[in-house]
């Protein structure tokens, strides 16, 4: 893979979403590399400020035009992103690079990317199409995803499907019969930032929070979809402060409203542009997601040193098995209609409060557990999540991707 030879268009959310800020870092990392990144949206994702020394180049239509508010809105959208990729893919092609098209499955990117894939098809531009599928995105469409994506994931023009998990690969080609390959690119953690801190330090984060060093702090750091099932976590957290009898906190972090009312020592904290000093300064993150096609907030707490409590439902779980760095669980009911998992009773989840709250109390009252638990945590970042290896990673993709068809 030469990046000389390679200039790499995305398209996909500019918003929270964790899929937006994982493409982000991608292209962050390949740009660093050498790679000409462009990222097409309509915006700029909030943690690109996260990134000061990134080459990324973004391509945002016309806000006049984003504005439109019809029932056509995303059509005309798709259409422009779809215009600004052909223009940003012809001219990369000028200079002598083979445009490499990158974009997110959910409509209107993931069409947009079809449809400027076609199109430099029929002008004779050679170049080639990734579509990446993610995880709550999809399945909050659910099974009854529409015909047009299930037919664009296995249209001709499309030279590789790529997500973030083995795991998540498999369902995606067993549920949706998916017959192009489906590769797994799993994300990677900015060292830079994700990384334990000094008890002083942690000591410092928490009492600029009110918080002692006596306190049990629980963080939740999530997009807070219904999916995510915000209320199994606050009954989890309750179950256990009630269960270890200490002074606990749960830590609430993403795009959740600060006027719903909270139990007693929940803490909504809304949107963070920089989510560090909260990992850094807890000692449990909890996480009780009914479906995740990795969940990226789990391995950058556990980067800060933050021992996690989950459900079984994030890809990185598999991982987090071999390494036994965490508490993981196993939540009912299985995946059906979005709505009725979103919507099943509390009682119907099959939470294990008793089972979570021993883990708790043995990581609390056995320093050595509780540093192993963190020591195989490091262990698995660096093995699988760091830099290096995602750089590895995303070479291997390239790689393939652009030598297949001939080339």
């Amino acid at each position: 893979m030469k990046s000389k030879n390679i200039a790499v268009v995305a398209c996909a959310k500019s918003t929270f979403a964790g899929s937006a800020t994982i493409k982000l870092r991608f292209l962050n990392l390949l740009s660093c590399i050498e790679f000409d990144c462009h990222y097409v949206s309509s915006g700029i994702p909030p943690e690109s400020d996260q990134h000061p020394n990134s080459r990324i180049i973004f391509h945002t239509p016309s806000p006049k035009e984003l504005g439109v508010k019809s029932d056509g809105a995303d059509v005309i959208i798709g259409d422009l992103f779809t215009e600004t990729i052909i223009s940003v893919a012809l001219g990369e092609s000028r200079r002598g690079k083979m445009p490499l098209i990158w974009g997110s499955a959910l409509f209107p990117y993931g069409r947009a990317c079809l449809n400027a894939k076609i199109e430099l098809i029929r002008r004779g531009v050679e170049s080639r199409l990734i579509i990446f599928p993610v995880g709550a995105d999809v399945w909050e469409i659910g099974t009854n995803l529409p015909l047009s994506v299930k037919a664009m994931l296995d249209h001709p023009a499309v030279d590789l499907v790529s997500t973030y998990s083995t795991k998540f690969a498999k369902e995606i080609a067993d549920t949706f019969k998916v017959e192009n390959i489906v590769n797994a690119l799993p994300p990677y953690v900015d060292a830079n930032r994700f990384k334990t801190i000094s008890d002083q330090s942690r000591l410092s984060l928490r009492k600029d929070m009110g918080l002692s060093d006596e306190d049990i702090v629980f963080v939740c750091h999530s997009n807070m979809r219904p999916i995510k099932r915000l209320d199994a976590t606050i009954a989890l957290f309750e179950y256990i402060r009630e269960a270890i009898r200490e002074r606990c906190v749960l830590l609430l972090v993403g795009p959740l409203s600060d006027t719903i009312n909270l139990p007693k020592d929940v803490r909504c904290l809304g949107y963070q542009k920089d989510v560090t000093p909260f990992l850094k300064m807890s000692d449990f993150f909890i996480n009780t997601s009914l479906h995740d096609s990795f969940n990226t907030a789990l391995i950058e707490a556990v980067a800060c040193g933050t021992i996690p409590i989950t459900s079984s439902a994030p890809a990185v779980t598999e991982c987090m098995e071999r390494y036994d760095c965490g508490y993981i669980f196993y939540m009912s009911p299985k995946l059906g209609k979005v709505k009725e998992v979103c919507d099943a009773p509390l009682d119907n989840l099959n939470i294990p409060y008793e089972s979570a709250s021993c883990f708790v109390c043995k990581c609390i009252q056995n320093r050595a557990y509780r540093q192993k638990l963190k020591f195989n945590g490091a262990k698995m970042i660096i093995e699988n999540f760091s830099k290096d290896v995602c750089e590895k990673n995303l070479s291997e993709m390239i790689g393939f991707v652009t030598r297949s068809r001939g080339s």
